[in-house]
Formats: structure tokens, sequence, C-alpha cells
């Protein structure tokens, strides 16, 4: 897909066009069943996700709503996070009939802390889609472990040590966003 346009690619969406559609599912489909599967999710979950993002993209594509201001895939990356934190957190119910007492207390706590750890990565994902599209690029790469080579290559940086100050940069104002976020700051105060 890197030899595509955007406006190639959301042409191709708006046709359904079978070669454009499978190369989405090529490039974008093994990032998203990874994160899915680090948290909690299943290969069902990733294909129903990545389902849905794709006929949200369409739709969003035929209406003429959707004006990106990053990649392609970082969009659609998000998306997919987006929506499987949402399905997380409304389909975590615990039911405790046939629990003793003191099960039920562990995990409680578990849930509290599974609970605050999702709130945050969505805090995250909230800033970082505010961010310019440079910065949200380079940060999901990072986040998503690439390596500094292909990094470099895809954003067509020239050295290493440029990425890591414009690495330094970004994270410094997602963070600079994050403790200015009242929500953020709750999560950590010691009530």
């Amino acid at each position: 897909m890197k030899h595509l346009t955007t406006d190639e690619i959301l042409l191709g969406i708006r046709q359904k066009n079978d070669h454009i559609l499978n190369m989405i599912y090529s490039e974008a489909y093994p990032t998203i069943e990874k994160y899915i599967l680090q948290n909690r999710g299943n290969e069902q979950d990733a294909e129903d996700v990545f389902q849905e993002a794709i006929v949200l993209i369409y739709r969003k594509v035929s209406e003429d709503e959707l004006e990106l201001t990053s990649s392609f895939l970082t969009y659609l990356t998000s998306l997919c996070k987006h929506i499987w934190n949402n399905q997380f957190r409304k389909n975590k119910s615990l039911h405790y009939q046939n629990i003793s007492q003191e099960i039920q207390g562990d995990i409680e706590k578990v849930y509290e802390s599974d609970s605050k750890e999702l709130l945050v990565k969505q805090l995250i994902q909230k800033h970082l889609l505010q961010m310019a599209p440079q910065c949200q690029q380079l940060l999901m790469l990072f986040y998503d472990r690439v390596p500094l080579e292909e990094i470099m290559l895809n954003m067509g940086l020239g050295s290493e040590g440029y990425l890591r100050k414009r690495k330094y940069i970004c994270k410094k104002k997602l963070m600079e966003r994050l403790l200015n976020d009242p929500d953020f700051r709750d999560l950590f105060d010691p009530e």
C-alpha cells in the first residue's frame, strides 16, 4: 500500500475494489490481530473488529465524511484499537453467583486494575489522535515495536539520531497532554 495514495485507497474502499481491500487486509490485519491477542482477545475478536472498522470507514467514505490527518494505516489501526477497547470495556461483566467471598475480592481487585489500565490506554489513544500526524505515526510505530530501520524508511528520516530525537519530542508532548488532562490525573490521585 506504500505506493498508493490515501485518496486511491479511499476510492478503492468506496468502489469495493477487491484488490485494494485485500491489500489493506494483508498490510493492516496482522498488526490488529497482534494487538487484540495481546489484549485478551482471540482471532475471532480480531476478525470482527477489523471487519467493523472497514465497514465504518466504508460508511464514512460513502457519505464523504472522512478526512484523514494521518496515514490510512495509522487511522485504521487507531480505529481498530478504539473499537476493541470499547468492546472490551462493555463486555467485561463478571458474574459472581457461585464464587466464594474470598475469591470475589480477588476478582474485584483484578477487574479494578484492568479497568484502570484500559482507561489509561484510552486516554493515551485519545491524546495521541489529537497530535500532529507525524507524531501519531512515529509513536504508533514505536509502540507497535517496529524496527528503527523500518520506521526511518516509512517516515523518510535520514538518521537514527534524528529519529530518536523526534520520538523524544513527540513522547514529551504526549506526556504533557496527559498530565494536563484531569481524567488522567484522577486515575492516579491517591484519594
